[in-house]
C-alpha cells in the first residue's frame, strides 16, 4: 500500500469537506461571499416588492370611489325629439367652465356678506367649498373685523356683476369676480364699493363627502381668494 493511503481512522478524524479544502482552500469563504450576496439581493427584491404593492393598494383604494354607481334623474317631454347627451361629470365634459363660474360667484357672495341671521350657515358652507389652510388663514385675519361688524349692526350686501376666467395653470382655474359691496348700519346710508375678487380653484374629486355629492361631484375647492378696487368704478 502506498504512503499516501489513509487508514480508515484517520478518515473517520479528518472534518468535513476536507477534500474540497484541501483541493480549494478559498471554496468555502468563496461559497460564503456567494450567499451572502444572495441574501442581500433577495432582501432588496422583497422590499421592492412590497413597496410596489403597497403602492397598488393606494392607487386601488384611491380608485374605488369612482367605481361607485349613482343614480341620476333624467326628466324629458313625451313629445320632444330632441335628442339628450348623457356624460359623467369631469373636466372634459362642456360646461365645466360654467359651473366653475358659478360657484366662483356663489362663494364670493356667501364669504364676503355679513348678516347676524345666516353668518355661520353661510360660513360651514364656505369651508365645505374652501382648501382647509386657505379657510384656516381667512378665519384668522377676518373673524374679529367680522364680529365686530355683528356687534355694531353691520349688515353687508354683495351683489355680483359679473364673473369670468383668466388663466389656467397645472389644474388650478383663476376666476375673476366683479362685485358691488354695499355696507349700512342702522339707518345711515350705505357704504358703496364696487371691487374684484381673484379666486383660485381646483377640482378634487378624492375629497367629494356625501352631503356635496350632487351638488360639488368633482370637489371644487377655492385655495386662495383677493380683493381690489375696481380701477374704473
Amino acid at each position: 500500500m502506498s504512503s499516501l493511503a489513509l487508514s480508515p481512522t484517520d478518515m473517520q478524524d479528518m472534518p468535513k469537506h476536507a477534500n474540497i479544502l484541501a483541493a480549494d482552500p478559498f471554496a468555502y469563504k468563496t461559497a460564503h461571499r456567494r450567499l451572502a450576496w444572495l441574501l442581500r439581493l433577495s432582501v432588496a427584491m422583497n422590499i421592492a416588492l412590497i413597496a410596489c404593492v403597497v403602492v397598488s393598494i393606494q392607487a386601488l383604494v384611491s380608485l374605488v370611489p369612482l367605481k361607485e354607481t349613482q343614480i341620476a334623474l333624467l326628466r324629458a317631454d313625451p313629445s320632444d325629439d330632441r335628442l339628450y347627451r348623457v356624460e359623467p361629470i369631469s373636466v372634459e365634459v362642456d360646461g365645466f367652465e360654467l359651473m366653475l363660474e358659478k360657484l366662483a360667484r356663489r362663494y364670493v357672495r356667501q364669504i364676503l356678506t355679513i348678516d347676524g341671521t345666516t353668518q355661520n350657515t353661510r360660513f360651514e358652507e364656505v369651508r365645505t367649498y374652501s382648501d382647509a389652510e386657505f379657510f384656516n388663514t381667512y378665519l384668522d385675519a377676518n373673524k374679529s373685523l367680522i364680529e365686530a361688524g355683528l356687534e355694531d349692526g353691520l349688515n353687508r350686501s354683495i351683489t355680483i356683476k359679473g364673473a369670468h376666467q383668466v388663466d389656467a395653470y397645472d389644474g388650478v382655474y383663476l376666476y375673476v369676480v366683479e362685485f358691488l359691496q354695499s355696507d349700512r348700519i342702522g339707518r345711515d346710508k350705505p357704504k358703496r364699493r364696487h371691487l374684484r375678487a381673484f379666486l383660485e380653484m381646483t377640482p378634487r374629486p378624492h375629497d367629494v363627502t356625501t352631503a356635496e355629492r350632487f351638488e360639488n361631484p368633482l370637489g371644487i375647492r377655492v385655495l386662495g381668494m383677493s380683493i381690489k378696487e375696481q380701477a374704473s368704478k
